[in-house]
């Protein structure tokens, strides 16, 4: 059995559930990306890899992307993604007639030069020990642009035309 170190992060008042992290790992995007396509595609830089010890424990994956998109008119849009384990997506909305189905997003009118963040939380029990890629994915609404950690910035090279961190972090649960 691989040796590891334990890190408790939570016990009840009488001491009795506790939860433990065995590892942490983390990505953070600091510069920016966009796409056009109407299909998931790989955020650059929004991923990490983790091998879990043990079949029995559960990664908790948490995050925050921000989203902007070229919106001209007001009009009403759609900047949504997924979470993906090696490429497939492992959560997304039930079926719901013609919908999109989507992870994390939003969807309203608004300024056409928005920023939105959007949290990321899940736990996801892959039952491996084989190393996992969790990846943030995006798609457009055509025929409109995505784009991660900045706005379409109509206003030009300013103070106020702001730029944003986006994260993942995978956590190995012990089950």
């Amino acid at each position: 059995m691989p040796s590891y170190a334990k890190f408790d992060i939570w016990q009840n008042t009488a001491g009795v559930v506790r939860q433990s992290i065995v590892q942490i790992v983390s990505a953070v995007k600091t510069d920016t990306f966009s796409t056009s396509s109407t299909s998931p595609v790989d955020v650059t830089g929004l991923s990490v890899a983790i091998t879990p010890f043990s079949i029995a424990n559960r990664i908790l994956i948490q995050g925050t992307i921000y989203l902007g998109i070229d919106n001209p008119s007001n009009a009403a849009w759609l900047m949504a993604g997924f979470l993906a384990r090696n490429g497939t997506i492992v959560s997304r909305h039930d079926t719901a007639s013609n919908r999109g189905r989507f992870f994390f997003g939003t969807q309203a009118p608004g300024n056409n030069d928005a920023t939105i963040p959007c949290p990321i939380s899940f736990v996801d029990s892959p039952a491996s020990i084989s190393s996992l890629t969790y990846s943030l994915q995006i798609q457009a609404e055509s025929p409109r642009t995505v784009y991660v950690n900045r706005g379409v910035e109509n206003d030009g090279d300013v103070a106020f035309s702001g730029r944003f961190v986006s994260t993942i972090i995978a956590m190995e649960i012990l089950g």
